[in-house]
């Protein structure tokens, strides 16, 4: 069973949904005007789109499946011939109250379901006996359920992990082996050969677009900081020299937006962006976004490398004043490496409650995760919500072999049996 946001299941995709119940008896900012007025719906029908993304992961029926033109092929839920009961307990009004997750527990052990799968967040911090949620996995674990709960989007700072009791399992979040994205050659523009080959993220799918590449901290506008100008904020560029050109952006933070960088490019006239990554930021997942013009997303290292280019200088003569640059047309690449890489946002160990448990437990893939959305398309969103239904849909497999496993047994199993640099792995 799913406890989660909500979920709207397409029946002529996803013919497996036995139960729906919701929860808001301890939410306070719910009242009869939320429903009356449209804000929610009086039922376990997904407004928002989370729930019916993850249960559509852990048991979605085969399907062909695209996202904005790319990653076209087959989706399926980790145990496709599994059924679904949905708990509702969290709503765009009041978010998700521990009373209701808790209730919502006790409820799906009292319908007997086989496994709980939680894509919610919760303490790193409370003493097992005082977290209700933790008390009723407990009760769930003792009535041979197994309960899945996701490790939290806090990473990578340290002790930020939730869900640390020892009879849960907490699942990380990591990439992986299908990249979206677009090559980049960049050359001088005399030369006939590429001097630099770079593959960048991006969800774009403009024509291959060339143009002279420069750097955005030597294109800045007069009153300009250098600082200001190499991320690419508002107000920065100088449109005069910016004007048809492909500009180098920097991220510097963690914070900064890479589509507002863009944005900035194109209202100073410029064709194209390449926006890499600060070496503070490593060479941590870079994610595939949507820009207003030919652009691509690359690592810390990558980016390096294209400063290093820009910056060279022989006698009178830089490379930034004489450098070409061409973005291809965007697409999907399968068998990637190296994948699974844990992404950046997981929260980490160790626990915040006591140091003698291990946590997370298991990773599974939670970036641009593919699967069913609430107008009857696909998404691709990242989180260890995404990652929790992947491992929800192990358990069932393994339960489906083995129904007379204890959660211990099982939770055992997929931690021995998972290996890093294979896709698949089945328990025998």
């Amino acid at each position: 069973m799913q406890i989660d946001s909500d979920v709207k299941i397409a029946l002529s995709r996803f013919k497996k949904l036995i139960g729906a119940k919701y929860f808001f008896a301890a939410n306070s900012e719910i009242t009869n005007a939320t429903f009356d007025e449209g804000l929610e719906y009086r039922s376990a029908r997904d407004i928002q789109g989370h729930g019916t993304h993850v249960a559509a992961t852990a048991a979605g029926s085969f399907a062909p499946a695209s996202w904005k033109g790319f990653a076209n092929g087959t989706a399926k839920g980790g145990a496709p011939q599994a059924r679904i009961a949905v708990y509702k307990v969290c709503w765009d009004v009041g978010g998700c109250s521990t009373a209701d997750i808790s209730a919502a527990i006790d409820e799906a052990i009292a319908d007997g379901v086989d496994i709980i799968s939680i894509s919610i967040s919760g303490s790193n911090d409370q003493p097992f006996y005082q977290d209700a949620v933790t008390i009723s996995a407990y009760q769930a674990m003792k009535a041979g359920i197994v309960v899945a709960f996701a490790a939290s989007n806090d990473g990578p700072a340290a002790k930020t992990v939730n869900h640390v009791e020892p009879w849960s399992v907490t699942v990380a979040a990591t990439t992986h082996d299908r990249f979206i994205g677009s090559d980049v050659f960049i050359r001088l523009a005399d030369g006939p050969q590429p001097r630099l080959r770079l593959r960048g993220a991006t969800l774009n799918s403009n024509a291959t677009t060339t143009a002279p590449l420069v750097l955005a901290s030597e294109v800045k506008l007069a009153n300009a900081s250098i600082p200001l100008a190499t991320s690419c904020f508002e107000s920065s560029l100088d449109p005069e020299q910016v004007a048809g050109k492909i500009v180098f952006c920097l991220k510097l933070s963690p914070l900064e937006s890479i589509t507002s960088k863009a944005v900035e490019v194109l209202n100073a006239g410029g064709v194209g962006m390449i926006v890499g990554n600060g070496w503070s930021l490593g060479d941590h997942t870079v994610e595939a976004e949507e820009f207003v013009l030919p652009a691509v997303y690359i690592t810390a290292t990558d980016s390096q490398r294209v400063q290093d280019f820009l910056t060279r200088c022989d006698l009178d003569s830089c490379n930034f004043r004489n450098t070409r640059a061409t973005i291809f047309t965007g697409k999907t690449w399968l068998g990637v490496r190296p994948a699974p890489v844990v992404a950046e946002f997981s929260s980490t160990g160790p626990s915040g409650v006591t140091q003698d448990i291990l946590k997370p437990d298991i990773a599974a893939p939670g970036v641009k995760v593919l699967a069913a959305w609430i107008d009857g398309t696909y998404n691709a969103i990242d989180g260890t919500s995404m990652a929790t239904p992947h491992i929800s849909g192990v358990i069932a497999l393994i339960k489906s072999i083995h129904p007379k496993w204890s959660p211990a047994a099982i939770k055992s199993a997929i931690m021995t049996t998972g290996e890093g640099d294979r896709l698949y792995r089945f328990v025998q």
